[in-house]
Order: C-alpha cells, then sequence, then structure tokens
C-alpha cells in the first residue's frame, strides 16, 4: 500500500481529465490540418491498414504506426476529434503512473512519492490541456520521461526494466524521429550497466551460492518475460518493414534525409535551444517560435539542474543509493544527447522541436524528488497532494476542443460531404490548388472518409495522405481546394471548387 497510495493521487486528476473529456461532445469538430492528418491515420489503423507513423512536412512519414493503433481502441469509443483527445490523455496518463511505479520499485514508497511531486509537477507546468494534444512532437513527452526512468532503472540493474524501455522507445521513435539518437544512445548506456553488473555477479562467491539480489530461482520465468516482449518488439517493427520492402520505401526516405548534406547549427545554438525545451519543467511549453535571444530563465534553469545531477551523482554513489545515481548519471548523459542530437535539426528551431528535451533534466529532478522524499517524506506527500488538486482543477478547466476548431475546415467539410451525397460519389479525389489550403483539405478527406467515400490526391501530395491514396483518374468527382483570390477556375464536369479565404493556419495547433 505505500507504493500505490501515489499510484492513485498522480491517476485522480488524470481519470478528472478524461470524464472531462468524455464530456466534451466534439466529435463532430473538423480541426483541419496535423489533427486531421492524424484522425485519418487513426482510421486506418482501426481497419488494420496504416504501415507508417505521422507525416512529416519534410516529405516522410515518422517510421511507425504504433501511435496509431494505440488511438484505434478510444477512437472507436469516441468519434472524431474527442477520440484522439482522450487517447492521447491516456498515453500520457499511462506514462505518468508508470513512471511513479518504476521509481516506487526502484526507490520504494517514499520514492514514489517523490516520482508523483515530479510528474505532477510537469503536468501542471506545462498545463493539461497539452497532455490532450494528440499532435505526436507533444504526445511523446511524458512517454519520453517514462523512457529515461526505465533506463535509469537498467542502470541501476534491472534487465527487465531495459526491455520495458525498448518497447517504449520503439512507441517514441515511431511517433517523433528525432528522439531516435536520445532512446538509441539512452537505451545502449542502459544495456551495457546491465551486462557489467551481470559480470560482476557472476564473478562471486567461489562456493556457488547466488550473489545478493540475484534471484536464480526465477530465470525461466525471466526468459519467458523476454521472448514475449521480443515477439512484442518484432510485432512494433513489422509495419514498416513491410512498408519499406513492399510499398513506397519510407525508411529510405527518411535516411536519405537524414544522411543529406545540409547547414545544421552549431553546438552553442543547440545547447541554448535545448535550455528552451529542458526548461519546460518549471517554465511551461516553449513558445511557438523560439525568441532571437535566449531568456535567462532557461539557461539558469539548465544550468542548476546540471548543477543537481552532478550533486545527485556524488551524493548517490557515497550514500550507495542505486536510485539516486542512476536517475542522476541517466539525466546527465540525457542532456548531452539532446544538445549533439539539436545540432541536426534542419532549419530554424521550433518550440515543438525541443519540447521533447524536458524529459531529461526530469530524470534529474526526480533524483531530487527522491532523495528530498526519503528524508521529508510527509512534506513531499502533502506538496504532491496539492499538486493533484492543481492538475484536476486544471483539466476540468480545459477549453473543449470546438474552441480551437478552424472556422474554414468546419465549413468546407461538411459542404463537400454533401456535395459527395447529392452526386452518389463513391469514390473522390482531392486537388490542392496551393499548399496553403493543405489543413482544410485534410479535414475534407477526414469528413469524407466519415462518411464512407473513398478518397485519393494528385501525386504531388501523395507523401501527405500515402501512396495507397494515388489518384487514378476514375473518380467519381473532384474536388479543388484553392484560395479565393486566386485565378478564376473552370471547374470540368462532376467538379466543385472550393474557395477559401488566405489562411496562415498550418497545423492542428498553428505551427508549420
Amino acid at each position: 500500500m505505500e507504493r500505490r497510495l501515489p499510484l492513485l493521487v498522480v491517476a485522480a486528476p488524470l481519470l478528472v481529465g478524461i470524464v472531462a473529456l468524455l464530456l466534451d461532445g466534439s466529435g463532430e469538430v473538423h480541426a483541419g490540418g496535423d489533427a486531421s492528418l492524424l484522425e485519418l491515420a487513426t482510421r486506418e489503423a482501426l481497419a488494420g491498414r496504416r504501415l507508417l507513423g505521422p507525416w512529416s512536412r519534410f516529405g516522410w512519414n515518422h517510421p511507425g504506426p504504433a501511435y496509431f493503433y494505440v488511438l484505434a481502441l478510444p477512437y472507436r469509443l469516441v468519434d472524431g476529434l474527442a477520440g484522439l483527445r482522450v487517447g492521447a490523455l491516456l498515453v500520457n496518463a499511462g506514462a505518468a503512473v508508470a513512471v511513479v511505479a518504476v521509481v516506487g520499485r526502484l526507490a520504494g514508497g517514499r520514492g514514489a512519492w517523490g516520482a508523483g511531486l515530479t510528474i505532477l509537477a510537469l503536468i501542471v507546468a506545462v498545463g493539461p490541456a497539452w497532455l490532450a494534444d494528440p499532435w505526436n512532437p507533444y504526445v511523446v513527452v511524458v512517454p519520453g520521461v517514462l523512457f529515461t526512468v526505465l533506463c535509469a532503472a537498467g542502470v541501476a540493474g534491472s534487465g527487465g526494466a531495459v526491455v520495458a524501455a525498448a518497447l517504449v522507445g520503439s512507441f517514441v521513435v515511431q511517433t517523433n524521429v528525432a528522439t531516435a539518437p536520445y532512446v538509441g544512445v539512452l537505451l545502449a548506456g542502459a544495456v551495457a550497466a546491465v551486462v557489467w553488473r551481470r559480470r560482476q555477479r557472476s564473478a562471486g562467491p567461489a562456493d556457488g551460492t547466488a550473489p545478493a539480489g540475484t534471484f536464480p530461482s526465477g530465470q525461466a520465468r525471466t526468459s519467458a518475460v523476454a521472448v514475449v516482449c521480443l515477439a512484442a518488439l518484432a510485432l512494433l517493427w513489422a509495419p514498416p518493414l513491410v512498408e519499406q520492402v513492399w510499398a513506397d520505401g519510407n525508411a529510405v526516405r527518411l535516411a536519405r534525409f537524414v544522411a543529406a548534406d545540409r547547414d545544421g547549427h552549431s553546438l552553442g545554438e543547440a545547447a541554448l535551444a535545448y535550455t528552451v525545451g529542458a526548461s519546460a519543467l518549471p517554465l511551461g511549453k516553449p513558445a511557438a517560435d523560439l525568441p532571437p535571444v535566449i531568456p535567462a530563465a532557461p539557461i539558469a534553469v539548465v544550468v542548476v539542474s546540471v548543477a543537481a545531477g552532478v550533486a545527485g551523482l556524488v551524493v548517490g554513489v557515497r550514500r550507495r543509493d542505486a536510485a539516486v545515481t542512476a536517475l542522476s548519471a541517466t539525466g546527465l548523459l540525457a542532456g548531452a544527447v539532446c544538445v549533439v542530437s539539436a545540432t541536426r535539426v534542419a532549419g530554424p528551431f521550433l518550440g515543438y522541436l525541443v519540447f521533447w528535451m524536458v524529459a531529461a533534466p526530469t530524470a534529474v529532478w526526480l533524483a531530487l524528488a527522491v532523495a528530498a522524499a526519503q528524508r521529508w517524506p510527509r512534506s513531499v506527500a502533502a506538496v504532491t497532494a496539492a499538486l493533484a488538486v492543481t492538475a484536476g482543477v486544471g483539466f476540468v478547466r480545459v477549453p473543449p476542443a470546438a474552441a480551437a476548431s478552424h472556422p474554414a475546415s468546419a465549413a468546407a467539410a461538411p459542404a463537400v460531404v454533401a456535395y459527395a451525397r447529392e452526386h452518389c460519389a463513391a469514390t473522390v479525389r482531392l486537388r490542392i490548388a496551393g499548399r496553403g489550403q493543405w489543413p482544410i483539405t485534410a479535414a475534407i478527406a477526414v469528413a469524407l472518409d466519415r462518411a464512407g467515400r473513398t478518397v485519393t490526391v494528385d501525386s504531388q501530395h501523395v507523401d501527405m495522405y500515402g501512396e495507397h491514396r494515388r489518384s487514378t483518374g476514375g473518380e467519381d468527382l473532384s474536388i479543388v481546394v484553392t484560395a479565393a483570390s486566386g485565378p478564376a477556375a473552370r471547374p470540368a464536369a462532376s467538379e466543385l471548387v472550393i474557395r477559401t479565404a488566405a489562411t496562415a493556419v498550418y497545423g492542428h495547433a498553428g505551427h508549420p
């Protein structure tokens, strides 16, 4: 019960948020942009046809579809954008509770209270609304923290935690490929630590007795769990492998993009950008555009986190505290990996590109909170409970999805569906006359798919919708989405021209 109470305290406000979203009633909202593309992909996963992750503006998809198959069940139960929001919050809720559970197993009941305090502080800092945002750069933040904690548990000697880290890390990479260096380096470090510890244990007493901390009788069970987890990993990575071999070759396109010779960022620029993302705890989610001059506050937060990590590492080693030592060491390594990987960011730094990096210093804050909870358990428990109440109130006050809908999409999508029904069109071809109209076109595509119509697109937009939606030229109806200020279009037979006001809206949350 000592470790269960912190779990309940952390889960309570998240359950409040899920109930609030279920009462939202925004299933028919047409948000447009990235949200509509995510919904379209989730509908494909629901039918078992999705092989790749979210679309990227660089012309490829993120590696795998794990996120969409996770979203499929809540989307089946709650239609439309509300289902995506419930699914995103469930992902974050599961990851948050798992962080507390892993730290509790690593550091005991008092350590679990420290983990609860840290994860709730992160939720309050970034704002509960963002935990219900299904956009993939946001949804990997809390799972990224869980992955980091699992790696720390591996550094402390848990082989099972390393296997779990591989599963969680696969989900994170498939959903946001920018995290691949982070996941790869930390996972390799955790594996190396487990191997080293097992070699140390194998050199134990010569009398054949098991060294302290080993469980020979559980080897068969451990092997069975490992086999199951390896099978799950194979299942996770099978869809993108199938797509690469038998379909469009997304992995090759992605590899070419990564290997391309382009101007990157200096180590100093990357370090400054990292401070913005890493300081989301406690300063909140980064703005869409990073300021030309990084303020002193995020720099100070990261400097303090590095100092705290070094101090935690020293104190943990002296006290032989495996939890504090492992969390501090993992957090410091994770921060360094974030800075180096940021040098390869294509184009200017944007807030959503560095937001996930808050996972690195969060491991250090966890170590600090665990140490504090071991010394002042009642005080830490009281602060954790107060943060839970604050988070719960924040979830109740989360604005409904309808408030963030794209007006042009909300107007155009139902009109196109009505037109398709009027003309008994089973197949519809979407033509985007200008890149600025893609957010509205995405909303129209989802609306038509909801109505049971087969949607295709022209070749120049196949990267956004998938090769399976390439136009054949024999569709029943053609929809042209163009700007209101563009040249007059002469629609052919069975062709509808949708004119939209010029818009600067890019994506679900206003990002390019």
